[in-house]
């Protein structure tokens, strides 16, 4: 995570495909909410490429997506955001 003016931002994260959707995934973004909360940051910060169709995922963690969209060495991302 990185710290910057009281936002944290999740850099990487991923869940092999064999163990996806049994929770692991949540269970890494709660674990970083909880730990933004204690280092007293006020918002987190997540991307996703399109191609992850991670939309859903993010947005039933209380996460909302910015309505700008990003493109990083040709593909498009999403840039979601959860105030803490």
């Amino acid at each position: 995570m990185l710290k910057e003016n009281r936002q944290c931002a999740i850099e990487t994260i991923s869940v092999d495909l064999n163990n996806q959707h049994k929770g692991f995934g949540k269970e890494l973004i709660e674990f970083a909410k909880g730990y933004a909360i204690k280092n007293q940051c006020k918002k987190l910060i997540v991307n996703s490429f399109h191609k992850y169709n991670l939309l859903r995922f993010y947005e039933g963690l209380g996460f909302s997506k910015k309505n700008k969209e990003g493109i990083y060495k040709g593909h498009k991302y999403y840039e979601f955001y959860v105030n803490l």
